[in-house]
């Protein structure tokens, strides 16, 4: 099959991508890397693409050196191709590629790298995020930097939420998208640290309501072990909110007693 990938009728080559798309391991990263680079017709392309990504979602880790290597001498569109391989493979030596073409010499690649940055499939990337998320003047990182520590940070069925890096993006966030972003994050945190951060934000005109929805949220599941706590900040949620919904929320949660603190679920 890899030998037929390198036939001289298109059709053959095609079939055989094919075939590497649904079966290639990190063995035949190389091949499939170097018939992307050298196609010149637009199908052929295409499915060499995704052949590697297929392949590189297979072997992992395994494929990052032959795509890293792949990319000298590659013009930018099929830099980009290879690139978007990277976080399929993972592992440092594919995030620091990624982190690398940041600086590229091709602006389209510095995007792409940006936003893949920004979608990496686990917390390794949230010290490279952070950063960026710091610089304000590049307005389309920044935001994209936020984006991805939001969604790093924020829980999942494998991993708890990391508070503490979801309190630096809402210092760090300059918009209410992100802001809210955040507090969405922390909403679904169901625990006292992340309601005392929401807490923080109801001073905040601008977020003030989403910051009530989300304390709202958190202290319906733990008014029942941290009965003083939650009806402090649900009188403050009470007293600061416009929303009749929201408030309604707030004052079941303070009238039910706190062996019953469940029922306002």
């Amino acid at each position: 099959v890899v030998k037929s990938a390198q036939d001289t009728d298109l059709a053959v080559r095609l079939a055989a991508l094919d075939m590497l798309r649904a079966m290639g391991d990190e063995k035949h990263t190389a091949a499939l890397v170097q018939r992307l680079k050298s196609a010149t017709d637009k199908s052929e392309q295409k499915l060499a693409s995704l052949a590697l990504l297929a392949t590189c979602k297979r072997a992992q880790a395994k494929c990052a050196d032959a795509v890293i290597a792949g990319l000298k001498g590659a013009d930018a569109k099929t830099r980009i191709l290879l690139m978007r391989a990277l976080p399929l493979a993972g592992g440092p030596k594919s995030l620091n590629e990624i982190v690398a073409r940041l600086k590229d010499k091709d602006k389209a690649v510095q995007d792409e790298a940006m936003r893949l940055l920004a979608g990496w499939p686990d917390r390794s990337a949230t010290v490279h995020l952070k950063k960026l998320a710091r610089d304000v003047k590049n307005l389309r990182n920044h935001v994209l930097a936020l984006r991805g520590l939001v969604r790093l940070a924020g829980p999942s069925k494998e991993r708890a939420s990391d508070l503490a890096t979801l309190n630096e993006a809402m210092q760090l966030a300059t918009r209410k998208q992100e802001k809210v972003l955040v507090l969405g994050a922390l909403g679904k945190t169901p625990t006292l640290p992340s309601l005392t951060l929401v807490a923080a934000s109801l001073d905040q005109p601008v977020i003030s309501e989403d910051a009530a929805f989300a304390a709202v949220l958190i202290a319906e599941k733990i008014a029942k072990d941290h009965r003083e706590e939650v009806r402090a900040v649900m009188q403050k949620v009470v007293k600061s909110t416009e929303n009749e919904k929201t408030r309604d929320r707030a004052k079941k949660i303070l009238e039910v007693p706190p062996a019953q603190s469940t029922a306002a679920r």
